[in-house]
C-alpha cells in the first residue's frame, strides 16, 4: 500500500467530515429557529433534545477515522493478494531464469528497482565491468529467506547502443543439471532488464556454478543454432565480451570469504 493511498483515504475522509458537518450545521439551524418560534408562539413541544454540534463533530470524527482505517486494512489486503499474484519467485526446485522488463517489476520483490545501478533491499549489489560492459549482480544477504531468489543480475554496454548487436547468455551448472539460454539482437536494451535466477537446491538440481556472459558485435553474427559449438563461435567474433561466473558458495554463502570474481 503506497503513500498516495494513505493521504487520499484521509483527505477523503477530510472532506467527508466538513460536508458532513456544514449540512449538519443548516439542519441544526433550521430546527433551532423553528423551536425558538414556537416557543414565542406558545406552541409546547415534547422534542428530544437535539446533539450540540460539538458531540456530533466528535462522534463523526471517531466514525470517520474508523471507516478511514477499515478502507485502509481492506486495501492492504488487497495489494497483498495481488503481490502474491504477481510475485515472480517460487519455492520449488526448479532451475531457471527469468528475465523481466523494468515495467514488470510492479507488485515484486524488485519494485524498488526502477534504473539500471538502483539498490535492491534485502540483497547486496557487486559490479563487474570488462571494457564498456557492465554486469550489476545482486547476492540475497538472508540465505533462510528460501521464497526469494539468491541471485539476480543486470547489464548494459556503455558504449553506442545504435552501433552494436549485443548477445547475451546465462548458463548454469549442477551436480546432474545443466542449461541456459541466449536472447541478443540489434539495438539490444540490457539495462531495460532484471534477470532473476531462479535456482533450485533440492536433489539433482543442486547448482555448483552460474555463467553469464554479456558479448558485444559491430555487426550482427552469423551464427547456425544447429551447430552444438555455435554459441563458442559467436564469441569467438566479438568485439567485447564479460563474463560472470558465480560459485555455489557466491550465491549460497556456503564456505565463502566473501570474494566474488
Amino acid at each position: 500500500m503506497s503513500e498516495r493511498t494513505v493521504i487520499i483515504a484521509f483527505g477523503a475522509a477530510a472532506l467527508f467530515i466538513i460536508v458532513t458537518m456544514i449540512v449538519f450545521m443548516v439542519l441544526y439551524r433550521k430546527k433551532v429557529n423553528r423551536r425558538l418560534k414556537e416557543a414565542a408562539e406558545g406552541i409546547e413541544t415534547n422534542k428530544k433534545p437535539m446533539i450540540p454540534p460539538v458531540k456530533f463533530f466528535i462522534v463523526t470524527l471517531f466514525l470517520t477515522i474508523v471507516m478511514a482505517f477499515v478502507f485502509l486494512l481492506a486495501m492492504a489486503g488487497i495489494a497483498s493478494l495481488s503481490y502474491k499474484e504477481d510475485i515472480t519467485v517460487r519455492t520449488n526446485s526448479t532451475t531457471q531464469f527469468h528475465s523481466y522488463g523494468i515495467s514488470q517489476l510492479k507488485n515484486t520483490p524488485f519494485a524498488e528497482y526502477k534504473k539500471f545501478g538502483d539498490e535492491i533491499s534485502g540483497y547486496k549489489k557487486y559490479t563487474k565491468q570488462e571494457g564498456d560492459i557492465i554486469i550489476n549482480y545482486y547476492i540475497l544477504e538472508n540465505k533462510e529467506l528460501g521464497f526469494l531468489p539468491h541471485a539476480v543480475y543486470s547489464a548494459d554496454y556503455t558504449g553506442d547502443k545504435d552501433a552494436v548487436y549485443v548477445y547475451e547468455r546465462n548458463m548454469i551448472q549442477g551436480k546432474n543439471y545443466g542449461g541456459g539460454n541466449g536472447y541478443g539482437g540489434k539495438k539490444f536494451i540490457l539495462d531495460k532488464q532484471l534477470n532473476v535466477l531462479e535456482l533450485g537446491t533440492n536433489g539433482d538440481n543442486d547448482i555448483e556454478t552460474v555463467e553469464i556472459t554479456v558479448s558485444v558485435y559491430f555487426e550482427e553474427p552469423e551464427s547456425d543454432a544447429r551447430d552444438i559449438d555455435f554459441e563458442k563461435k559467436m564469441e569467438e567474433k566479438a568485439a567485447q565480451k564479460a563474463v560472470l561466473v558465480l560459485t555455489k558458495e557466491d550465491i549460497f554463502g556456503k564456505n565463502t570469504d566473501g570474494q566474488r570474481k
